[in-house]
């Protein structure tokens, strides 16, 4: 939620608004070990911009080694209506601007 918030979409209204991104699928491939301790980094870029589904792309490094990557699929939905919707023009010009 704080990456929308980088982007300008005001994820913390999402309580108090009808129109949400959740969760419909998350993924993460592990190409090596992680440790304790480590110190990881993990970095987030954008997929695919679907008509209601938005990918997140993410890394997890440790210093200069990747150690896995995965995605993160968000759906648009209504909370009230409890379905699929578009996703807000708003949000796509946000990310479409910033990527």
């Amino acid at each position: 939620m704080e990456w929308f918030e980088t982007i300008g979409v005001a994820a913390s209204n999402f309580d108090r608004v009808d129109i949400v991104p959740n969760v419909v699928g998350a993924e993460c491939r592990f190409i090596r070990a992680i440790t304790y301790p480590a110190t990881v980094r993990v970095t987030l870029s954008l997929g695919e911009i679907g008509a209601k589904v938005v990918q997140t792309v993410h890394e997890l490094w440790v210093g200069d080694t990747l150690h896995a990557v995965g995605d993160c699929k968000l759906l648009w939905m209504s909370r009230q209506r409890q379905r699929a919707v578009l996703l807000p023009e708003e949000v796509r010009h946000r990310l479409q601007a910033r990527f």
